[in-house]
């Protein structure tokens, strides 16, 4: 009976004593306390900001008529003499896409490893949101090569493509990314310069001379139509400039990267035919172990 009217009476004066002392909070850290944490939380803030995620999903608003028509000038305004062609590229386009909208800064230098890779090719992933929206992604790039001695194996630059993996990110492995899929990828062949499209039944490889070469600027442009879930690729120099018709880009969805009509299971069968989106690669690079001597190539993409 004495310890419990010890342990009621313990009760009732710590009550007491935190109505007492309720301006400064029962059971709260002292005022010294609360200061320290005020000052931790003042260093916190003021140190050096995070490095922002990747945004993997890019979607933009349409156009408006008057921005439209000022994204379509600058675009001709880098090669004058294909304005036809440009124009023609950019029919019934209703949103432009510049290279530093899609999250990956204002420039991108791509060069290939000199030496040979893994299994498949790294290169930057992301999900374009097209909606109903025919939409044009274009970039510009120059081309140049590394100083030093020609390196061994045949090596692929891939600069934008379509891909069938629902991987994202920066430097990631996609293995669909030399599957047939559409894209524009440049490669060194016996002196001369080529690139690959993939796309619509073109030969392997076409020569990049005819418009443009070492150090000039060109333009690439990838224009999705979801109404008809198809594409075209067009590249323009200032002396000459052509669009290649692509094919169906939800075809790219399988793990082959080609959709085949007769087959429904793995690995040929059309994962997803929604039209309002497409998976695109920026920046692939790859190596093979080939015995043929290359330069190193490198591209800045802006």
């Amino acid at each position: 009976m004495l310890y419990r009217s010890i342990l009621t009476d313990g009760t009732m004066l710590t009550a007491i004593l935190c109505l007492a002392l309720w301006p400064t909070g029962c059971g709260e850290k002292s005022p010294e306390t609360q200061g320290t944490v005020k000052s931790d939380s003042l260093t916190v803030t003021t140190s050096q900001p995070a490095v922002q995620p990747f945004q993997a999903v890019v979607d933009l608003p349409k156009d408006t008529p008057a921005a439209l028509q000022l994204k379509k000038k600058e675009v001709i305004s880098w090669t004058p003499k294909q304005t036809e062609k440009v124009d023609f590229a950019l029919k019934g386009v209703t949103r432009i896409i510049r290279f530093p909208e899609l999250g990956l800064g204002d420039q991108l230098d791509v060069t290939l490893p000199r030496t040979p890779t893994r299994d498949w090719p790294v290169a930057h992933s992301l999900r374009l949101i097209l909606g109903r929206e025919k939409t044009a992604v274009v970039t510009r790039f120059i081309l140049d090569t590394l100083p030093g001695p020609r390196t061994r194996g045949e090596g692929f630059l891939g600069l934008m493509g379509l891909h069938g993996d629902t991987i994202f990110g920066r430097d990631v492995e996609l293995p669909r990314t030399t599957a047939a899929t559409g894209r524009f990828e440049l490669l060194y062949l016996q002196n001369y310069l080529y690139f690959q499209l993939a796309c619509c039944d073109l030969p392997p490889t076409i020569g990049l001379a005819t418009y443009g070469k070492y150090k000039d600027t060109l333009t690439l442009i990838f224009a999705f139509d979801p109404s008809l879930a198809n594409y075209t690729i067009s590249v323009f120099g200032r002396e000459a400039g052509r669009t290649y018709p692509g094919f169906y880009y939800h075809q790219f969805r399988t793990e082959r990267g080609v959709f085949h009509q007769d087959l429904t299971t793995f690995p040929y069968v059309c994962l997803n035919r929604d039209s309002s989106y497409v998976d695109m690669f920026v920046g692939s690079r790859f190596r093979g172990r080939k015995s043929q001597a290359e330069p190193v190539l490198t591209a800045k993409m802006f």
